[in-house]
């Protein structure tokens, strides 16, 4: 990756092979981002805050990437080796046990595969991204996919409004 912070530059990042089809080197890198970032996405320890999402020099001193980090880390791997890649953020399946929780956005990242379109690969959850990922917004980064933004003239008296999303698999015709 084209990066300017030491710390980002001295990442082991993968290195592209093209003997290798480029939808298996995308998980590779997945899972090496888990590998160098652990497999969850625990919260930091006490007193100690990082917003998800911010610079990629904060997450490699941190030492951990929360979903949107590893999002934009697989994104820069893959524009490294000279494909596109798109930050995409959307709902996942409710039966995943997504770390974002249930109903949140939750991040994941689709490649250019010449010949085959767009593919979803899931940083976080380690899947390939199907019809069961909805997605709400596409961008380069985090920053292009904010999915919505309000302002409240008046009314917060009481606090800011309270917004929930449930999502629950529908049987087709004939399903029991």
């Amino acid at each position: 990756p084209d990066v300017t912070d030491p710390a980002v530059a001295a990442l082991p990042w993968p290195a592209y092979d093209p003997a290798t089809p480029l939808v298996e080197q995308v998980q590779r890198a997945s899972a090496w981002i888990a590998d160098v970032f652990g497999g969850s996405c625990e919260p930091p320890p006490d007193g100690e805050s990082r917003p998800d999402g911010g610079p990629l020099a904060a997450v490699a001193a941190a030492g951990r990437a929360g979903p949107a980090d590893r999002a934009h880390l697989l994104v820069c791997a893959v524009r490294a080796w000279g494909f596109a890649a798109r930050y995409v953020v959307g709902h996942a399946d409710p039966d995943y046990d997504a770390p974002t929780g249930h109903g949140a956005l939750h991040p994941w990242v689709e490649v250019l595969v010449p010949g085959a379109g767009w593919r979803g690969i899931d940083p976080l959850l380690q899947l390939v991204a199907d019809d069961t990922f909805v997605p709400v917004a596409v961008g380069r980064d985090r920053d292009d996919t904010t999915p919505w933004r309000a302002a409240v003239a008046s009314g917060l008296e009481d606090g800011p409004p309270d917004h929930r999303l449930t999502m629950r698999r529908l049987q087709a015709q004939g399903e029991q």
